[in-house]
């Protein structure tokens, strides 16, 4: 009687069990799917959200972040550009005025 009582006791709780096993299983899918899609204001950089978000500052904000740079890279040269002819200027003036003064004195100086 008691092995029948438990074989019965067993089957009735089977359904209940399985049940509980399919609702944990849900929640554990619940917890992934969360860490997978990432929260929606802060995402983490690996989550589907995260990846979202840096797809559209690919998007938008990069290419903006780009032209700046390379405004700012011209601008750079030029001004490189233009010191650097100041300062060919400088050793020309200075080249110059040393060949004048060799020229003045060329008969004293000789060979």
């Amino acid at each position: 009687m008691q092995k029948k009582r438990s074989e019965l006791s067993e089957r009735l709780a089977k359904p209940q069990r399985e049940y509980q096993d399919y609702l944990n299983g849900l929640r554990a899918w619940a917890i992934r799917e969360k860490k997978i899609c990432g929260d929606e204001q802060e995402p983490e950089a690996y989550s589907l959200n995260g990846l979202k978000k840096e797809k559209e500052k690919i998007q938008s904000d990069y290419p903006k972040e780009l032209e700046k740079a390379k405004e700012e890279q011209i601008e750079i040269s030029r001004d490189f550009f233009q010191l650097k002819q100041k300062i060919t200027e400088f050793f020309n003036d200075i080249k110059q005025s040393i060949d004048s003064e060799i020229e003045r004195y060329r008969n004293d100086l000789g060979d």
